[in-house]
């Protein structure tokens, strides 16, 4: 029997398949190259491009404003590191979901043992972009220097005027209602003749409201120094409950201030009422008549202290003798400090006693027993 061609064919088909192969063994392999640089390495993403700038605000606060941000569109407001002369910086940002352009940090200090200590015209704010395994300086900036910016060195430009502000004295407790003087020295030290607004700025530590209280424009030749008085009355901050109050001030010009300078108000104790009490109470009683049985109670009283708010009577009442029959008793509130109240009372006999009182919130001042016919009996 003949054999087929195809059996008769001596060409192999392994060329093929060797290079398929090939190529699945390449693939695999450029996948698990891959996936080790990946998960071991990591792809290093470049740093943003980020750009600051510095506006420099009231009471010496320093806004950092970003300006440019290239190669990605925010940042974390963790990837930011602000730095005070080498210490943290006290402050937040304006954002709530990560730092982009026009987004501001407002620096209002920088740590110091735990409190927040004030900016000043040598502080240097250091901007950083920290972001775990890489950082980088961004940006330095000297408070009120003219060279603001990275290296940028400052000074006192030649020609320009500066004010200088010294509180002298002021006083450190005063009583509700009383004034605060603050005595304080301006000074110009620069080299040209200028005038500037001096202020004075009270913080209520308890509700951190602040207002200007009062203010003063100021002239002043090169070299030249003037003593000035700035006031606050001290009825123009809120009372509160406290007996104590602490009140921080500040001291201000466009170059200058003071700060630390804290007021205690306490409560003015002569505007707290006076309790009231009986100074003088009498009592006349007219003289009993067997063919009438009531008689006249005349009551004259005198208080001292304010009413205001107390509730204020003057009682009388019959105390019959034997104890027989409900006794009778009146009352009257009284609204002035001094006057005479009467009461006509039903009794018996001579016995029946008459029982005088001064009331106030309910307990008594006094109590005397007065018989009939008697008169002009002290009673407080």
């Amino acid at each position: 029997m003949e054999k087929s061609a195809f059996l008769r064919d001596d060409n192999a088909v392994s060329p093929v398949i060797g290079v398929v192969l090939l190529v699945g063994i390449s693939v695999m392999t450029m996948a698990l190259v891959g996936s080790l640089v990946l998960t071991q390495g990591g792809i290093i993403q470049p740093t943003p491009d980020i750009d600051v700038d510095y506006v420099e605000q009231e009471d010496d606060n320093v806004s950092v404003v970003v300006t440019s941000l290239i190669g990605t569109s925010s940042v974390d407001e963790d990837d930011f590191e602000f730095r005070v002369d080498g210490q943290e910086a006290c402050g937040a940002w304006d954002s709530s979901n990560g730092v982009g352009v026009g987004d501001r940090m407002n620096i209002t200090g920088y740590a110091d043992g735990g409190d927040c200590a004030d900016l000043d015209d040598t502080s240097s704010i250091a901007v950083i972009l920290d972001e775990g395994s890489q950082s980088e300086l961004l940006s330095t900036y000297d408070v009120r220097d003219e060279g603001a910016g990275e290296g940028g060195e400052g000074g006192e430009s030649e020609g320009e005027s500066t004010f200088t502000v010294s509180v002298n004295s002021y006083d450190e407790t005063v009583t509700e209602g009383e004034q605060v003087i603050f005595d304080v020295t301006i000074e110009n030290t620069g080299e040209e003749t200028d005038s500037q607004n001096i202020e004075l700025e009270i913080v209520n530590d308890e509700t951190g409201e602040s207002e200007v209280i009062d203010q003063t424009e100021v002239e002043l030749s090169s070299g030249e120094s003037t003593d000035i008085e700035l006031t606050w009355e001290t009825d123009d901050g809120d009372s509160g409950e406290d007996d104590q109050r602490s009140y921080s001030a500040t001291i201000s010009g466009e170059d200058d201030h003071e700060t630390g300078l804290v007021v205690q108000v306490e409560d003015n104790e002569s505007t707290t009422d006076e309790p009231v009490s009986f100074d003088v109470l009498t009592v006349d009683v007219s003289e009993f008549d067997n063919q009438d049985d009531t008689v006249a109670i005349d009551i004259e009283y005198e208080l001292s202290g304010a009413l205001d708010d107390a509730e204020v009577e003057v009682a009388a009442e019959v105390d019959y003798h034997g104890g027989k029959g409900d006794d009778n008793k009146e009352s009257k509130e009284i609204q002035d400090t001094d006057g005479t109240v009467l009461f006509i009372l039903d009794v018996e006999n001579r016995q029946d006693e008459i029982d005088v009182d001064g009331v106030i919130d309910g307990e008594k001042c006094s109590v005397t027993g007065i018989e009939g016919g008697d008169s002009g009996v002290d009673v407080c």
